[in-house]
């Protein structure tokens, strides 16, 4: 009373709605590796690929999504709501499971001790990941930050014959680095390889390993760490058998 007799407006009351502080609650969870600006915006990264929330992320505020859903529709609608939310998520969760396969045959990949064995994982990953070219896209783009180029190489000439993900293929073409140049002096090499072995990626230091050998068969430090590769690979492999 007394405000609108000096001429100030009453200000308005910010009541903690069921709504409102289920949105509060969601807005923190899906903005938990960053900041919420003042106008209600995320002002982090979510965890996911190129900035695309991760599954985790999703599921991580389903519990706040349906308590505010609760608080607004009546119970009729939710089991509604329910069904058109597992089937929007049910293509996200296919992604994300076969994924995390393919990084799973991707580590095996590199412990692997034979080409044989190499080769059939290689197989296995292959014939998971070319069910979807979103697939094939992820198995290039995660073989291409490992370093597994005969995986690469085969996902590109997969997504080439098929013009499924053009844009893709070009960025993921512009990323390949060129046919390593021969090993210039067998030292360099050595320490290439040296550290591999310390860091157990097997197949990628007996890929260098033999590329050294092919140009220095007898230099003695490579073929030292030839009979050092060896016994790892024969060690992991009986861990593994």
């Amino acid at each position: 009373m007394l405000g609108a007799l000096i001429g100030v407006k009453p200000r308005r009351s910010r009541r903690a709605t069921p709504f409102r502080h289920h949105a509060i609650a969601m807005r923190s969870h899906v903005c938990h590796q960053g900041r919420v600006a003042p106008d209600g915006t995320c002002g982090g990264v979510l965890a996911g690929h190129r900035g695309v929330p991760t599954l985790a992320a999703v599921f991580r505020v389903i519990p706040d999504l349906i308590a505010a859903l609760r608080a607004l529709l009546p119970p009729w609608a939710l089991p509604i709501v329910g069904v058109l939310l597992v089937v929007a998520l049910t293509p996200s969760y296919l992604y994300w499971s076969r994924t995390k396969q393919l990084k799973g045959l991707l580590r095996r990949y590199g412990r692997a001790s034979t080409d044989d064995g190499r080769q059939a994982i290689a197989d296995e990953a292959f014939a998971l990941a070319e069910k979807s070219p979103r697939l094939v896209v992820a198995l290039a783009d995660e073989t291409l930050r490992l370093g597994y180029k005969p995986i690469l190489d085969r996902c590109l000439v997969w997504l080439e014959r098929t013009g499924a993900a053009p844009i893709d293929l070009k960025r993921l073409s512009g990323k390949v680095k060129p046919e390593k140049p021969a090993p210039m002096h067998p030292v360099e090499e050595a320490v290439h390889v040296e550290r591999m072995l310390e860091q157990g990626m097997l197949a990628p230091a007996r890929e260098r390993l033999q590329r050294a050998l092919a140009r220095f068969p007898d230099d003695p430090d490579l073929v030292e760490l030839d009979a050092r590769l060896h016994e790892a690979e024969a060690s992991r492999s009986a861990q593994s058998g």
